[in-house]
């Protein structure tokens, strides 16, 4: 799974972080923002 969101949204980013999805490129539409961070979720 993977995520989007952005810098101004330090609420959708603690969960992702704290649960372990690791950080990742920018994908897709947001790949030339220069606030957006992408998680991707790690399956063991």
């Amino acid at each position: 799974m993977t995520l989007e969101t952005g810098t101004r949204q330090p609420g959708a980013i603690a969960p992702h972080r704290s649960s372990g999805s690791a950080p990742i490129a920018p994908f897709g539409v947001y790949r030339d923002e220069p606030g957006s961070l992408c998680f991707a979720e790690v399956i063991s």
